[in-house]
């Protein structure tokens, strides 16, 4: 259940939930950095998001591959393609995570 409240010059959103509590929601930027993108630039300003439409940046992001998993899924690929160039195959070294059976709410990692 969400509420909006409006002002003169300011529009405030909040999220109630079950238990009472509320909760606003979180701002494109938080969702940015989440993802794991850089919010500031090399020169150390901030992330600028040109645009008018904070909605499509909001869906951008939130479609997108965060750059640290990209990154791990290219080094994988690239393990991969050569060890196959020289005609070896090899088994990831990374461990598991793993489901405690019967436990549906833990996870487990297994090296």
């Amino acid at each position: 259940m969400g509420r909006r409240v409006r002002g003169a010059y300011l529009t405030i959103i909040w999220i109630l939930a079950v238990d009472g509590t509320w909760h606003r929601p979180l701002t494109t930027w938080e969702l940015l950095a989440l993802q794991g993108f850089p919010v500031f630039m090399p020169d150390g300003t901030p992330v600028i998001l040109t645009g008018n439409s904070d909605a499509r940046w909001r869906e951008r992001i939130g479609n997108a591959v965060p750059p640290p998993a990209a990154r791990a899924i290219g080094e994988e690929i690239l393990t991969a393609l050569m060890v196959s160039e020289c005609g070896e195959w090899v088994l990831g070294a990374t461990g598991v995570w793993v489901r405690n059976e019967g436990d549906l709410t833990r996870w487990a990692y297994a090296p």
